[in-house]
């Protein structure tokens, strides 16, 4: 024998329609499961409601963890939708973001491939640690001669090299000021 379940239909849609109860606060309230009230509405052809927790992104969504998350490539990337380096889909590498606040401009950018291109490089080799003392900015050219360098007398050339060139800008910009 089948049981059937009777409720006022008007009642129903104010309760799911009016006062936005879900199924299963309904069928709670009226002391029954959330598969009978479905089985309810199919029967009186009573759309359901496009759920409310579904298609969020960003802080709304249950899944969120801050905006941080590691790539493919095991770069640290944050979620910083509207900012010139972000990609499609919102988030931006860490450490560029950090490296352009700590210079207070973009990155330079002569084109692809272009060696006098402006790269970030992690000193100690970690691409999660993006702490500012740990960040070089330097040219493609001079990224890949540290990264292709074996001897430390290599290093130390190009790393002396960038060290001037700061220690040249910041007495530029100190020059300024007077």
């Amino acid at each position: 024998m089948r049981n059937t379940f009777e409720m006022d239909i008007e009642e129903f849609r104010r309760l799911y329609y009016d006062q936005n109860m879900t199924q299963a606060e309904v069928a709670e309230k009226m002391g029954v499961t959330q598969k009978i009230i479905f089985h309810f509405m199919r029967k009186n052809h009573l759309p359901a409601r496009k759920a409310a927790k579904r298609y969020q992104r960003g802080e709304k969504n249950a899944a969120w963890k801050g905006g941080r998350r590691i790539n493919e490539q095991g770069y640290v990337e944050i979620y910083k939708p509207g900012y010139h380096h972000t990609r499609p889909n919102g988030y931006v590498r860490e450490h560029i973001y950090v490296a352009e606040q700590m210079l207070g401009r973009p990155l330079k950018y002569y084109g692809s491939g272009d060696g006098r291109n402006e790269v970030v490089h992690h000193i100690n080799g970690d691409k999660t640690d993006n702490r500012e003392d740990n960040l070089l900015v330097l040219s493609a050219k001079d990224h890949r001669k540290l990264h292709n360098a074996t001897v430390k007398e290599q290093v130390d050339k190009v790393l002396l090299k960038r060290i001037r060139e700061l220690e040249k800008e910041l007495q530029e910009g100190n020059e300024k000021w007077y």
